[in-house]
């Protein structure tokens, strides 16, 4: 949480402090990042930040929460929903995500890179703020949905596609630790999507018609 002297700065001044510590973070991730450029890149002591802010922790804390629940809205708003089919949701769903990243590059960027946080200091933390929002925001994902056009009952189909949204997710994660970049994240992310569609469609064994 920000303490109140923050809340009292002018809206600019409080806009472009969030701006800084987003990019630090961004740019660095919570072990590395320096409070000391962040005051210097702000021109204010170090005194002055944590007037604002009780600790470095407190600090990220408070922009994974924020832009989180931005996200969330994003992701949990009906108007991206349009298909009945559960599966290509998750393209919908995507599709969402990376129209907040070409209107809010910076602030996409620090949700990727706090998606991989792997500090004992926040990961934690981070990972319990991701999935209480995401939980928060599945409601329309699951509004009108046809359920007649599965084989499977309703409850294994969501199975399927929670295994599916946690398996895109950890390649995706694994990628961006070896070579972070959000045009890599969208080109796997879609390269991910069109394998499942080409499962779902065509299914994985040949007929045995066709295996002589």
């Amino acid at each position: 949480m920000l303490k109140p002297t923050f809340h009292r700065l002018p809206p600019d001044r409080q806009r472009e402090l969030m701006r800084v510590c987003l990019a630090e973070f961004a740019d660095h991730g919570y072990e590395a990042a320096s409070t000391n450029r962040i005051v210097r890149e702000m021109g204010v002591s170090k005194g002055l930040l944590f007037k604002y802010a009780g600790s470095k922790e407190a600090l990220y804390l408070h922009l994974v929460e924020e832009v989180f629940e931005e996200l969330g809205r994003v992701q949990g708003s009906p108007e991206i929903y349009h298909s009945p089919d559960l599966f290509q949701r998750l393209t919908e769903l995507i599709d969402a995500a990376l129209a907040y990243a070409a209107e809010h590059p910076l602030r996409f960027r620090f949700s990727l890179r706090a998606s991989i946080e792997t500090s004992d200091a926040v990961a934690a933390e981070t990972e319990a703020i991701r999935v209480r929002i995401g939980a928060a925001n599945l409601g329309p994902l699951f509004d009108g949905i046809d359920w007649d056009l599965y084989r499977m009952p309703r409850a294994e189909v969501e199975q399927v596609f929670a295994w599916l949204v946690k398996g895109t997710r950890v390649e995706a994660i694994a990628e961006l630790q070896r070579a972070f970049s959000i045009q890599r994240y969208e080109e796997l992310i879609r390269s991910q999507l069109a394998l499942v569609d080409r499962l779902l469609h065509g299914g994985v064994y040949r007929p045995a018609e066709d295996r002589s």
